[in-house]
């Protein structure tokens, strides 16, 4: 079929995408030129959002105005030619790279993430599988990008249909729903990015005014090129927008859940100022170089493949060089040109060939596609059938034999959703008339799980009150998952049970760090708590190592194969700076004088024991630690029995 409705080519949106894309690129890169760093780089794939919106609806509106019908099939197959091809070859690629690397429990993730990729619902996996335990460092996960080529994918699928149905029925009002929908979109993602951060962060309810503006200028372009017709305010408002996009690549901090709220009002600017240059740039711009010049519409021309390649070979390269949690690695001019020559190759024989239906007729790319889609397909199941190739590693390190909030999965969601619904909490030896309260973050209820199964405290009821991110007090930060109502809740159960055991604990000094932490309302619980004559142990906060334990360790087996699952290496850090960076957390903690309160400070299980002044992660064989500051199973044990021997010194 002829592509008759094929609109003319603008070598300045090649320039945009050049921008969008080397922010994108420099900012997951973490590059740092003259000292500066693109914090605010991410947005590019906002930019990406606009053209996209504007490129695909005057594409579908010119086909509609020539043909006098839109061709549904034949949209999808352009759609499918200009993307699958090279993401589809980049996820088989991968697969390579991903055995060797990435330990059994990522390497599973690693296949779910290309299942949902290859579905086009990536950007829905990488939502919820960040919300649960384990999940690793953003930048350590290599398909992790695709969630914005999922968000582009569902955006051609519902907005194509809805042009499909609704075009030749609503024509007039084409203009005010789709203001509609922008409006309740933007309000959406602006209420969204303070309440439901990732949810807001990676899906389309929230994106979708920022394609939006570009249909509007689609649909709109020859109204607005004639409202905008003075040469001088034209070159003002380009200067300024282009001064506005760049300028919000260094403002701009964070991600998902990151300094600047977004997407949100903040990057209404940002969006409007793409779709001015959008409206605006054309050749009668006196600096069209800007733009359009040799070296921007190169970059534009390969800002498909260089953005489906450049994070998974810097995620790989990571994880290679044994970096994780807060020791990731900045990438370097060498490999960024490596990526480059990547990219290259993959836009010359992988974008073009599929792109020209003259080489590759539907029959032929069918086949390939399909070949594709069944081989990714196939690897991705046989990985998260055999649990990412657990027997890779020995028992010792393998996460479901070690991280009792794997062992115990099913049981932790269980617990999570009852004390999401606020009023209920997971019991255990139910109807024993002695308590034991349990309030606290993640670190706290790794040793939940083995805690309530100790035989010696069969004569308690255990009640849960343990969920990620709640420490109690922790009401101050809104992107806290518990608020003031979860913290009054667990109260009002434990005041209905006077003289009972409440053990807290948690990264207080966390908290304290990142100003979330309402110190008077603590000082004010814990005294109404004494006055009801409870018997509170404060667990004080674990060592943090800055470092994935499990993960440097089985890295360094996997690449040094003369040491043995007997010969970890000893991951520690000093005992006098674990000290500092608690000594706050400390200070509050023992700030409380009463018989009624007893304390388990970690400093005498981890620390002085195996190196003098230093507080160890692990031995040469176990470990007491499966991340930088989460218990294993043997760390579990080791804290319970300093509980048990606080607990019979304690007289009910």
């Amino acid at each position: 079929m002829k592509n008759i409705t094929k609109i003319s080519y603008r070598p300045e949106i090649d320039g945009l995408r050049a921008i969008a894309i080397l922010s994108v690129l420099f900012y997951h890169a973490n590059f740092e030129l003259f000292g500066f760093r693109l914090t605010g780089g991410y947005l590019g794939v906002d930019i990406f959002f606009v053209i996209s919106g504007y490129l695909i609806s005057k594409i579908i509106f010119k086909e509609i105005r020539v043909n006098g019908k839109f061709n549904y099939l034949y949209f999808l197959e352009r759609r499918a030619r200009r993307l699958l091809p090279a993401s589809l070859f980049m996820i088989l690629i991968s697969f390579i790279p991903a055995y060797f690397l990435l330990l059994p429990q990522f390497f599973e993730n690693f296949s779910l993430s290309a299942i949902a990729s290859i579905f086009f619902s990536s950007n829905i996996y990488f939502h919820y599988s960040g919300l649960l335990y384990g999940a690793e460092s953003s930048l350590l996960k290599p398909l992790l990008h695709t969630w914005s080529l999922s968000v582009e994918e569902q955006f051609y699928i519902f907005f194509s249909i809805f042009i499909l149905f609704f075009f030749n029925f609503l024509k007039k009002f084409l203009n005010i729903i789709f203001i509609v929908i922008f409006l309740i979109s933007i309000f959406f993602a602006n209420w969204a990015s303070d309440h439901h951060i990732s949810f807001n962060f990676y899906m389309i309810f929230s994106r979708a005014w920022e394609f939006l503006v570009g249909i509007l200028i689609a649909y709109n372009e020859k109204k607005l090129k004639n409202i905008f017709t003075n040469s001088i305010i034209n070159n003002l408002i380009i200067f300024l927008s282009l001064f506005i996009i760049l300028s919000s690549f260094f403002y701009f901090n964070g991600g998902v859940g990151g300094g600047t709220t977004h997407p949100s009002f903040f990057t209404l600017p940002i969006i409007l100022a793409t779709g001015a240059l959008i409206i605006l740039f054309d050749d009668k711009f006196k600096y069209q170089f800007l733009l359009n010049n040799k070296f921007s519409v190169f970059f534009g021309k390969i800002s498909y493949s260089l953005y489906i390649w450049h994070f998974p070979v810097f995620s790989f390269y990571r994880i290679s060089k044994n970096n994780f949690d807060d020791n990731i690695s900045d990438i370097g001019l060498p490999l960024i040109f490596i990526v480059l020559l990547i990219s290259y190759l993959s836009f010359q024989f992988i974008e073009q060939p599929f792109r020209n239906k003259n080489k590759i007729n539907l029959g032929i790319f069918l086949k390939i596609l399909s070949t594709k889609l069944i081989f990714a397909s196939l690897l991705s199941l046989l990985t998260i059938y055999n649990k990412g190739y657990d027997e890779r590693l020995p028992e010792n390190l393998r996460l479901r034999m070690i991280d009792d909030r794997i062992v115990y999965l099913s049981e932790s969601i269980s617990c999570h959703k009852k004390f999401k619904n606020r009023d209920q909490f997971c019991k255990f030896n139910k109807k024993q008339s002695k308590k034991i309260f349990i309030l606290g973050d993640s670190q706290l209820e790794t040793f939940v799980y083995s805690f309530k199964r100790l035989k010696d405290l069969q004569e308690y009821e255990i009640i849960q009150m343990t969920r990620p991110g709640c420490y109690l007090g922790r009401i101050n930060d809104y992107r806290a998952i518990c608020t003031s109502e979860h913290h009054n809740k667990r109260l009002d159960l434990i005041k209905k049970n006077p003289g009972s055991i409440i053990i807290i604990g948690g990264s207080l000094s966390h908290y304290l760090n990142i100003n979330a932490f309402d110190q008077v309302y603590f000082t004010e619980t814990i005294e109404e708590l004494i006055r009801n004559e409870h018997k509170i142990i404060f667990i004080h906060p674990l060592p943090n190592f800055k470092v994935n334990v499990r993960q440097k360790i089985a890295n360094s087996l996997m690449f040094n194969k003369e040491l043995n699952k007997n010969m970890f290496p000893i991951i520690n850090i000093k005992k006098q700076i674990y000290l500092e960076n608690i000594s706050k957390a400390d200070k509050i903690l023992t700030s409380f004088e009463h018989e009624n309160i007893s304390y388990l400070h970690p400093k005498k299980i981890f620390c002085d024991k195996y190196i003098k002044d230093k507080c160890v992660a692990n031995n040469n064989s176990d470990l007491f630690f499966v991340d930088s500051n989460h218990l294993s199973k043997i760390g579990n044990k080791l804290i319970n029995l300093e509980l048990l021997n606080i607990l019979n010194n304690i007289n009910y």
